[in-house]
């Protein structure tokens, strides 16, 4: 989910929705899952419906819900921060309705209450709009997380032995926060094409800006045998112009017995940066 969601949802959530907001969907959400018990109770068939006197009860049942809602103030909380305090506030709102409701369905049989339905409904009620809170509570938290962990996707260049030696190695280690994004690849033929699933870009789509913030790229791994300075350079390079953390896989003759760990990629060296070989300074 692109990076960009999380500022719009933070932003404009308080605004889209505010109190009345969620109370005008809540009183939605009182009309609807009284069609649900309506349904339930006929055996879901729409023909066994009482529709006789359905806006007359319709109108008391919202009358009488949205009355639970103000005495409780069961609207008045931020929905995607929710928590059990709210749910007591709708279980109280539920009960105070139901505490009005049921006493009509004996005092004025002419609107044909069902004492059934209307048991039936409340816990509908309560099961979707707690259901409903849960659910943008969740997506917060989750683009919560997304952003606490900016910079978890990581392309690897080099579609090569060494560049699946080091997808397999991040893998093994089941880093949390890291995710395979994308291979690199100068071979054009390569293009278009995937690794276990991961898919293979030329080095221009995948330092794409909008593609990097839409896949949440933090890092550029360097996985490529024998490959010339200048091309280290140059993608070290683009790499820090972009703000990505750039490594490299060392050579095989430096693997532990054979064999590459996650550890051993180690972030790219200012002399590799620079496109030369080190300098040993002799003090003798």
């Amino acid at each position: 989910m692109p990076v960009s969601l999380l500022k719009f949802f933070t932003r404009y959530s308080d605004r889209f929705l505010s109190r009345w907001t969620v109370l005008a969907l809540d009183i939605l959400l009182v009309w609807v899952t009284y069609q649900m018990a309506q349904f339930i109770s006929a055996n879901f068939q729409w023909k066994m419906v009482r529709w006789a006197h359905m806006p007359q009860r319709v109108g008391l049942i919202t009358l009488a819900y949205t009355s639970g809602f103000f005495i409780h103030k069961s609207f008045m909380g931020v929905v995607r921060l929710s928590g059990s305090k709210d749910f007591q506030r709708l279980f109280l709102a539920t009960v105070t309705a139901m505490v009005i409701l049921i006493p009509i369905a004996y005092v004025i049989p002419l609107y044909s209450f069902s004492r059934v339905v209307l048991v039936v409904h409340s816990m509908l009620f309560l099961i979707v709009a707690v259901g409903g809170r849960l659910s943008v509570r969740s997506l917060f938290l989750s683009l919560q997380l997304r952003k606490s962990s900016k910079g978890s996707g990581v392309l690897i260049v080099g579609a090569g032995s060494m560049g699946r030696a080091a997808a397999n190695a991040m893998k093994q280690e089941a880093r949390q926060f890291d995710t395979i994004v994308a291979f690199i690849d100068d071979n054009p033929s390569k293009a278009g094409k995937s690794v276990n699933g991961i898919p293979i870009l030329m080095l221009s789509k995948a330092f794409n800006p909008q593609f990097l913030e839409r896949q949440n790229v933090g890092k550029v791994i360097i996985a490529i045998k024998n490959i010339p300075a200048k091309r280290v350079k140059e993608i070290s390079s683009k790499s820090i112009e972009l703000n990505l953390q750039v490594k490299r896989v060392p050579p095989i003759s430096n693997w532990l017995n054979g064999e590459l760990t996650a550890k051993q990629i180690r972030p790219i060296s200012l002399e590799e940066l620079l496109g030369r070989d080190p300098i040993n300074l002799s003090y003798e």
